[in-house]
């Protein structure tokens, strides 16, 4: 089978592979799409990704497919199920574990490979994080339901509060989610991005205003702008020093970009202890928060079309590389959707259970299709969640205390 394999900086190369080989409790998926985005564009580029491996590295670790082989002792999914898993199975046994910390998981199994005709997707991800696509969702949506896992458990790890004035630095498809998940809070947002098509976008998923980079030094230049709760996007050590800057006396600023090997940044010691900031980062998601982004996709959480913008070939995806890193950066827009095979619609999925639906006072069906941390954490939601307490986060923040 043809498979994209990251062999360093800069070098994609289409492979024939092996078709791989089923073990118990795993599956089979011949792959319908997968995305591209900033995660990916940085593997690229850095030639490595710091938790997912070194090359030779299968690249894709977002997208959809439909089971083709279900293996020994899987129960709950049959060929013909159209799916969506995560890109990671923590053990729920290990220390960082024990303390609600999946993400730090010390046997942590990824799930790379899903730019390639098919791929096996691990026992223990069939296990606590492989969901059914709902009948009638965009496939696209799907596939985002990794990004907007990590940017729900950044809202839980920062919650914003109605009123506050936020700030998100850098509209990619992370910094839109963002946008849009904040504005869902009523947060005033404001969203910096030097690229005019994304401050676009960006007013589209709520933003109050939009700036440029230029207009947002000289805002803090001239003392006019302070945020209460800032998020970093861009994972650039010197937008992380932006971001700290822009913050408010008693502010939260939220590292969520992850910047490279070996970065550091100077801190202003005496305006972090003075100005009482507090400085919070987050890094990937848990199965919670995972199920939560699918449920809120199938939901209507954001139109898919607005940041996937792009659909390229598998055999065309080196090409694009070189095109995107050779006009200095990604085609306009958001993700970029690669297609392996064409949709398949066989079985029937079971429609979600809503009895959660009157008891969260967040989530207005067609209006914030979110729930609250708390409803999430007490298990209210619609999706098959893991049964194990210790993969439950312990960090929740309910907007509605």
């Amino acid at each position: 089978m043809k498979a994209a394999v990251l062999h360093g900086s800069y070098d994609v190369r289409i492979e024939d592979v092996e078709t791989p080989r089923l073990a118990a409790g795993e599956v089979l998926l011949r792959i319908e799409l997968a995305l591209t985005g900033g995660t990916t564009m940085k593997m690229v580029r850095r030639g490595y990704h710091a938790r997912m491996g070194d090359p030779p590295l299968p690249l894709g670790h977002e997208g959809v497919g439909v089971i083709e082989v279900v293996g020994e002792g899987v129960e709950g999914f049959a060929a013909g199920d159209r799916v969506v898993p995560s890109n990671s199975g923590s053990c729920g046994a290990c220390p960082a574990c024990d303390r609600g910390l999946s993400a730090q998981c010390e046997s942590m199994v990824w799930l790379t490979g899903m730019c390639a005709e098919k791929v096996v997707v691990p026992a223990r991800i069939v296990e606590t994080n492989l969901h059914k696509v709902p009948e009638g969702v965009d496939p696209r949506a799907a596939a985002l339901a990794e990004n907007v896992a990590c940017v729900l458990k950044g809202r839980d790890r920062s919650p914003g509060r109605a009123g506050e004035q936020g700030l998100v630095l850098g509209a990619g498809a992370m910094g839109l989610i963002w946008t849009r998940v904040l504005s869902l809070t009523g947060v005033d947002v404001t969203t910096v991005d030097p690229l005019p098509d994304r401050r676009d976008l960006a007013l589209q998923m709520g933003a109050s205003r939009v700036l440029d980079t230029g207009e947002l030094d000289d805002l803090l230049d001239a003392g006019e702008l302070r945020a209460d709760l800032v998020v970093e996007v861009v994972g650039d050590p010197g937008i992380w020093e932006t971001a700290i800057r822009a913050a408010a006396p008693g502010g939260r600023v939220h590292l969520f970009g992850g910047p490279a090997r070996g970065t550091s940044i100077p801190l202003d010691t005496q305006r972090m202890h003075y100005d009482e900031l507090t400085l919070v980062s987050s890094f990937h998601h848990t199965p919670y928060h995972f199920a939560e982004a699918v449920r809120a996709m199938a939901a209507g959480l954001l139109e898919p079309g607005v940041l996937v913008r792009e659909e390229v070939a598998l055999s065309d995806l080196p090409a694009f590389f070189r095109r995107s890193f050779e006009g200095g950066r990604p085609s306009e827009g958001g993700r970029r959707s690669l297609r392996t095979g064409r949709a398949l619609r066989t079985g029937r999925v079971r429609r979600a259970r809503r009895s959660w639906a009157s008891e969260c006072r967040t989530l207005v069906p067609g209006v914030n299709p979110l729930l609250c941390g708390r409803c999430f954490a007490e298990g209210m939601g619609d999706q098959a969640l893991p049964a194990r307490a210790s993969l439950r986060p312990r960090t929740i923040a309910c907007s509605t205390r």
